[in-house]
């Protein structure tokens, strides 16, 4: 008896441990029979805001849970009476008895009770836990679809024994490379760049900085080949023991920067020409004027010499070699300004294929015997507007940049071609417009140029001759040539396999001119015609009466626009001719002409320039004749008479 009763005792304090451990502990302790709870620790009534009666007056265990989740509630605890210890832990929906949510975690088994089978375990309140896991799963979402959606390029790479392996990217990167996701992944990302260019895996075993970025340019390989110009930036990533594991790599698409970079420095380089082409156009035109009045005088007082003197003389041939020499200073002078576009152009409407047929002859013996010319013309006239002196000029430099590139002989081709173009034809560095054409080509096959000496073959004073010869002004020349008749020109070379020169001109729809004939010897004589002679400079002046006064001619001489207007308010007869320079200090020749046009208006104007600059073009569209400086004794006699007799178009070959 007495044992039973020490029995019974320490039974009843393991019970009461027991109910104090299962009460004191801040978990829901409960146990379920007959899907109904038969106990609840206090904590139970303080997770639900539920005393013990009203737990134990559920009819069901369900009625404790949201609807939502009844049913898989009740089919739990049907396993779990069934023994299945499948799902020995689960979650269920409720709230509290003051109306908030909750999120309720389970965890239980089966057990026997008085014989009969019952549930008994755990519950937590994981409301926080889940609102955390709820709200990490939404930003996680959120920044995945930011990660997916972002417009840069993002990759995630890992170290792999030395290999950057991708592990991530988005789809940006995806789509700009034209891959799929299971192409990429897994591979390392050398293979998406070109070998030159540094890897995302390039820090690797060196001590980086926790934290740090570095920005690079990087050039991304498309799948099909093409590449992407991209700014990459990295930021390294770390295992908990500082070494680094991999990185995150963001690139950023700059292949239209570099395309818009690229056009600029085009432009600067087309403005740096322009800047050029300006400076010298006014270092032309601020000589021009000085230098042909000199030479005008050169040139005539020398062929006046020539007339006079034997060719068996010694004399003969030293005053050719200054009428050459004077001939090659007034050559240079005409390709500055044509260079610089500021040469007056006598436009007429000519056809290029006969302009090369006439020059064909001459052409071959200026580049040799040793070099063989081909010419492959049109079958339709190529009609343009032009000055024809201007385009025989742009063909015999062209010939002579095409001799010199063949030392040894070779083969010069000149083409010519009706070309139309419905959409703009891409050139090399520039476009030609929609439109039709005269296509122009001149063909070597020299030693060719390399890529730097492409680029710069129309700078002006650029030569890759020898010191001495050449000026550099040649292409120059050309170029400005063309560019003043509104067309373009393209250069195609390589070393060794030479060069092409392509020249585009505006087609033209006029009629043809003809050649003017060919004057009677004679007619250049005066009959007492009287010319009021007004040049500035003496040296011009002086030669000019000289030349009139000995072929039958009146002059009256002035230095200037106001001595002009003296000698015509004094001179009673009729001045038939006024001979005027176009820029004189005080009244330009423009000017003057205009007020003795309407004093006496019967007299002829014929002007005089040696720089074709703004006042002169102004005269040109007036309709009145110009006389280029410097000139001849014969061409000036020439102009005087074609203007006095009615015809004051320019000289063809108003030339020295």
């Amino acid at each position: 008896m007495t044992e039973h009763r020490r029995v019974d005792r320490e039974l009843a304090e393991v019970q009461a441990n027991y109910r104090v451990l299962v009460e004191g502990c801040q978990l829901g302790v409960y146990i379920i029979q007959d899907d109904r709870y038969v106990y609840v620790n206090s904590w139970m009534t303080e997770i639900f805001g539920r005393t013990e009666e009203e737990f134990l007056a559920l009819p069901s265990v369900t009625r404790a849970v949201s609807k939502a989740d009844r049913t898989a509630v009740a089919a739990q605890m049907e396993r779990r009476l069934r023994g299945e210890t499948a799902s020995s832990t689960y979650m269920f929906r409720t709230r509290h008895a003051d109306g908030h949510r909750m999120q309720i975690e389970v965890h239980g088994g089966r057990t026997n009770i008085k014989g009969r089978p019952a549930v008994i375990g755990t519950m937590f309140d994981v409301t926080e836990r889940e609102d955390i896991h709820d709200k990490l799963r939404r930003t996680e979402r959120q920044y995945r679809e930011l990660f997916e959606e972002a417009p840069l390029m993002y990759v995630i790479t890992r170290n792999e024994g030395g290999r950057s392996v991708i592990e991530d990217c988005n789809r940006s990167f995806l789509t700009s490379l034209g891959y799929a996701r299971d192409e990429v992944v897994g591979r390392e990302m050398t293979e998406f760049s070109r070998p030159s260019s540094p890897e995302p895996g390039e820090l690797w075993g060196q001590d980086a900085v926790p934290g740090s970025v570095s920005d690079q340019e990087r050039q991304l390989i498309r799948k099909d080949g093409g590449v992407l110009e991209t700014l990459m930036r990295t930021v390294p990533l770390y295992e908990e023991d500082g070494r680094m594991c991999g990185e995150r790599a963001m690139y950023i698409d700059i292949s239209q920067r570099r395309t818009a970079e690229r056009e600029i420095f085009s432009l600067q380089a087309q403005l740096l020409q322009s800047q050029k082409v300006e400076a010298i156009g006014r270092l032309a035109g601020g000589v021009a004027h000085d230098f042909n009045n000199v030479l005008t005088a050169v040139l005539g007082y020398s062929q006046m010499l020539l007339e006079q003197i034997d060719e068996d003389k010694p004399m003969y041939a030293d005053l050719k070699e200054i009428q050459r020499a004077a001939e090659r200073a007034a050559s240079l002078t005409r390709q500055l300004l044509t260079f610089s576009r500021q040469q007056v152009l006598d436009l007429v409407v000519i056809d290029l294929n006969r302009v090369v047929s006439e020059l064909e002859q001459m052409l071959q013996r200026l580049i040799g015997e040793d070099v063989i010319m081909a010419t492959q013309l049109a079958p339709a006239p190529c009609v343009i507007k032009a000055d024809q002196t201007q385009l025989e000029q742009i063909l015999v430099n062209l010939a002579v940049n095409a001799r010199d590139a063949m030392p040894s002989g070779g083969r010069l081709t000149i083409e010519t071609a009706n070309i139309t173009y419905a959409r703009a034809h891409a050139g090399d560095g520039e476009t030609v417009p929609p439109g039709r054409y005269v296509r122009l080509s001149v063909s070597d096959t020299g030693c060719g140029m390399t890529p730097d000496t492409r680029v710069r073959v129309f700078e002006p004073f650029f030569t890759t001759k020898e010191k001495g010869k050449g000026t550099g002004l040649g292409l120059a020349t050309v170029d400005g040539a063309v560019r003043q008749l509104g067309g373009f020109i393209f250069v195609r070379s390589q070393l060794q396999q030479g060069t092409t020169f392509e020249i585009f001109l505006p087609r033209c729809d006029e009629v043809v001119n003809q050649p003017r004939a060919e004057e009677r010897t004679g007619t250049e004589i005066g009959a007492g015609e009287m010319v009021l002679l007004v040049e500035d400079d003496p040296i011009v002046r002086n030669f000019s009466a000289r030349v009139l006064t000995r072929h039958g001619y009146r002059v009256l001489e002035a230095e200037s626009a106001d001595r002009a207007l003296t000698l015509s308010d004094e001179f009673s007869d009729p001045i038939h001719l006024l001979l005027a320079d176009v820029v004189m200090p005080g009244m330009s020749g423009s000017d003057l002409a205009a007020i003795i046009e309407t004093r006496r208006p019967g007299t002829k104007i014929l002007f005089m320039s040696g720089y074709t600059g703004d006042l002169a073009k102004n005269v040109l569209r007036r309709g009145v004749g110009l006389l280029e400086k410097p000139f001849s004794a014969d061409t000036l006699l020439r102009r005087i008479r074609r203007v006095l007799d009615g015809d004051p178009a320019r000289d063809d070959d108003a030339t020295a």
